[in-house]
């Protein structure tokens, strides 16, 4: 016996064909996501439902832990499998049908859980439609698993999280059955940035969008699709300090003149790890932070009138501030080209921060991140305060994200074991903060096995009693996603 489960049960999946061993070429792929190293004892990557119920069945039967795996870009550990099989759906990749949804009349799409989520949208869009969900990883992420997260990304503060677009979800349970989840045309789904543990919902499909891949295996995803825009702008602005920056953001969001489809925060830490880009985007010295802003638009009159009212705000905010001369500064990209630019410069400073960091894993240091989010009006008190505490511990830190949502990512840069310990602490706090004010301790990435703890800082006992309870009515012998959430 093996960790509480016979070796036999994989070296039988092995022998079928249907899985490979840890000897397999490319294995090492698989074997944890970015942030935690994993210990699989083999991997499938099946080629359709059928072989995925299989799987299950012969899991479900012999107590095989089977932990899912996407992309491998989850920063919570979820896809490290710390036992048994490791399960990919990579080879599930197709988009099967694009069309009117024979009970609500709206377009949607169908595609494999597989499909890559950059490469699904690119492909809407030259159709004309668009699946907002658009995580900053959306080239390396998977639909599937980001259907499992409940993904966000700069493009909920207009269009909401996965969770608001997913029509129906073919699943296979941890004993092999399938089944279909269909979201009833008059169902409304929460529209909040809550991935921490499984939603109170009155639909089934609600409790696996944000499961983390502890109920059911995603085989099939429908979406709901709304008409690409007709035209779209995208800018950068700066401020001389992190508090006009998030003064500009509630003036944003409360104009009634705008319509934000992002806003998104650069503090001067994020901005200097981005110095020197090849996306050629440079900022004034006096700039202590930056705000990139999208808006929609109808038609070129629409696009100067949209304009003239962001930069009527910027300009507004920076007079407050004492520092009119920032406003000749901000940067406006009309075209595709400009806005990827943009984009690629907003993805740089995370990849760069992941490389930063590992020099001080040597002494015990790396990276500690936060997740958490508040309403944001709360934003400014909120974060300020909490600046001037990190900076009174002497802890380096870099913020940047979805700062119109109330939900900017903290990063801690603590360069030894001491510097990690008070950054948890820290993280803790702000986590028990931002419940406190209505908020939650995870926005995007969900729990995973890294932040399994703030569970009980979200809810109750009782309530993640009632989760467990969930958990095993789905999956009595506890095989899916295990060590993910609880």
């Amino acid at each position: 016996m093996t960790r509480g489960w016979d070796r036999r049960a994989v070296d039988a999946l092995v022998e079928r064909g249907l899985a490979l061993g840890p000897d397999a070429p490319g294995f090492d792929a698989y074997r944890g996501d970015v942030v935690m190293e994993g210990h699989p004892d083999a991997l499938a990557r099946p080629h359709g439902e059928a072989e995925v119920a299989e799987i299950l069945v012969h899991a479900h039967a012999e107590g095989l832990p089977v932990t899912f795996a996407g992309g491998r870009t989850s920063l919570t550990g979820a896809s490290a499998a710390e036992e048994g099989l490791v399960v990919a759906l990579e080879n599930m990749d197709r988009i099967l049908d694009l069309g009117r949804d024979p009970e609500t009349g709206g377009m949607v799409a169908v595609a494999e859980p597989g499909i890559y989520l950059g490469a699904f949208q690119r492909a809407l869009e030259a159709e004309g439609w668009l699946y907002p969900p658009d995580p900053t990883s959306r080239d390396e992420a998977q639909l599937g698993p980001a259907v499992a997260t409940n993904a966000t990304g700069e493009d909920t503060l207009l269009y909401g999280p996965t969770r608001r677009w997913i029509r129906e979800l073919h699943v296979v349970t941890a004993d092999g059955a399938r089944r279909v989840l269909r979201r009833p045309a008059e169902s409304r789904p929460p529209e909040e940035k809550a991935t921490a543990g499984y939603y109170p919902a009155e639909q089934e499909i609600d409790l696996i969008i944000g499961s983390e891949g502890t109920l059911a295996a995603i085989t099939r995803v429908t979406v709901d699709l709304t008409p690409r825009p007709a035209g779209l702008f995208a800018g950068l602005a700066f401020f001389p300090s992190l508090a006009a920056a998030l003064s500009f953001v509630v003036a944003a969001r409360e104009d009634r003149r705008l319509t934000p489809r992002a806003l998104e925060l650069f503090d001067r830490g994020a901005l200097e790890l981005a110095r020197g880009n090849p996306e050629g985007i440079s900022w004034p010295a006096a700039t202590g932070a930056a705000i990139a802003f999208k808006q929609e638009i109808l038609d070129e009159a629409d696009r100067d009138r949209r304009l003239e009212a962001w930069l009527a705000v910027i300009e507004g905010v920076l007079a407050e501030a004492g520092a009119p001369g920032l406003a000749d500064a901000v940067m406006v990209m009309d075209d595709a080209a400009g806005r990827e630019r943009l984009r690629a410069f907003r993805h740089r400073i995370p990849a760069t921060l992941n490389e930063r960091v590992r020099e001080y894993r040597a002494g015990g240091g790396g990276k500690v991140g936060s997740d958490w989010w508040v309403p944001y009006r709360e934003i400014p008190g909120f974060l300020e305060g909490w600046r001037r505490r990190i900076e009174a511990e002497g802890l380096e830190v870099v913020l940047f994200g979805h700062i119109g949502n109330g939900h900017p990512h903290v990063n801690f840069l603590p360069h030894d074991a001491g510097e990690r310990a008070r950054a948890h602490a820290l993280l803790l706090e702000m986590c028990r903060g931002a419940v406190a004010l209505g908020g939650g301790v995870a926005g995007e990435h969900g729990l995973g096995k890294l932040k399994r703890e703030l569970l009980a800082l979200q809810y109750p006992e009782s309530r993640i009693r009632e989760m467990c309870d969930l958990k095993r009515r789905w999956d009595p012998r506890w095989i899916l996603g295990r060590g993910n959430l609880f």
